[in-house]
């Protein structure tokens, strides 16, 4: 990883773990990252509250918060 990368987390944020490491372990991330993505399949819900303990643990080191649905009007883009 270097500070060019981009970092991808693919997760609902509901985490049964130890949030405070996993604070953490994004902080760590988020220091090394050029930008850290989170994309939640439930983030277009209009209800939609980032309270889990895994969402309120990420929240604070996440640049953008994606859902699914966001990619779906983009093409992909082929690289030579």
């Amino acid at each position: 990883m270097t500070a060019r990368s981009t970092m991808v987390v693919l997760s609902d944020g509901w985490d049964l773990g130890d949030g405070p490491l996993l604070a953490q372990e994004l902080s760590w991330l988020r220091r090394r990252a050029h930008l850290v993505a989170w994309v939640n399949p439930y983030a277009r819900r209009p209800d939609f509250r980032p309270e889990t303990a895994g969402m309120l643990a990420a929240i604070p080191h996440v640049d953008l918060l994606l859902a699914p649905e966001d990619f779906e009007s983009r093409k992909p883009r082929h690289w030579a």
